[in-house]
């Protein structure tokens, strides 16, 4: 009966001491695991293999959860439209993962894995709000972007598009896709089709309204493009392609109205 009593008091001490400790133990968990975001830097399609798991579906973007820190491989192969031919290897590298951070990457144009975007904390939430604000000096907290509260919308959509405008090579194969149509009409489509699908500069929207004839064409696309350009704030530079000051009045009145 003695002994008896005292496995029931160590059964329930050891519960007691679950309940008490998991909580602990869950955050412990936390510190020690990543996420990583990745995509190519000109949003084409790809798979990944990271320590040599199986090789995930084709998409353009991947995310990895629940990563242990430290050294992984990572090998990064994007998407071919030959049947015969192997996927091309972009990348095969070993990546370094912090403790405790949200990373977010690309493979760049020169094959590099880039990381554009890093939020880490003290103990890794995936839902990191300005509620769980860093307030310390260690490893994780350092460079975390809510630690001096700087991190707003603005800072956000910046840091996604770096890598999401078109790059410098494709942009140059829409430029002469469109310089070799002899119609203005055909010229439109093919800037509506590209910017369906892609992110501009602010820049890159001024140097397409260069290659239209027509007033009236250039306040289209003007319009057209100001969702899917990156840098809005910057959007009056477009202004110097107009002829008449009423197309730059009806532009200001037409970005007015969209961000009321």
């Amino acid at each position: 009966m003695k002994s008896y009593r005292i496995s029931l008091f160590l059964t329930l001490l050891l519960n007691f001491s679950l309940i008490l400790f998991a909580p602990l133990i869950v955050l412990a968990q936390d510190v020690n695991t990543a996420y990583l975001n990745l995509s190519l830097y000109d949003g084409g399609n790809f798979t990944a293999v990271l320590d040599d798991k199986d090789e995930l579906s084709y998409s353009n973007e991947m995310e990895f959860d629940n990563l242990n820190s430290g050294r992984h491989y990572l090998k990064v192969m994007r998407e071919t439209n030959a049947l015969s031919k192997l996927p091309d290897i972009i990348f095969s590298n070993y990546i370094d993962v912090p403790s405790g951070c949200k990373l977010y990457a690309v493979i760049d144009e020169y094959g590099k894995f880039s990381i554009y975007k890093k939020i880490c904390s003290s103990f890794y939430k995936k839902k990191h709000t300005h509620e769980h604000e860093c307030n310390c000096n260690c490893e994780n907290c350092k460079n975390c972007i809510y630690k001096n509260k700087r991190w707003d919308d603005e800072t956000r959509r910046k840091d996604d598009c770096k890598y999401n405008v078109m790059s410098v090579r494709y942009f140059g194969d829409l430029k002469s896709s469109i310089g070799s149509k002899s119609f203005e009409s055909t010229k439109l489509e093919v800037m509506k089709q590209a910017i369906d699908i892609n992110y501009l500069s602010v820049e890159q929207v001024k140097e397409l309204l260069l290659l239209l004839d027509f007033e009236s064409s250039r306040i289209e696309i003007a319009k057209y493009a100001y969702d899917k350009t990156c840098d809005k704030k910057n959007y009056f530079i477009i202004n110097d392609v107009f002829s008449f000051e009423s197309s730059i009045s009806d532009l200001e009145s037409y970005i007015r109205e969209k961000n009321k």
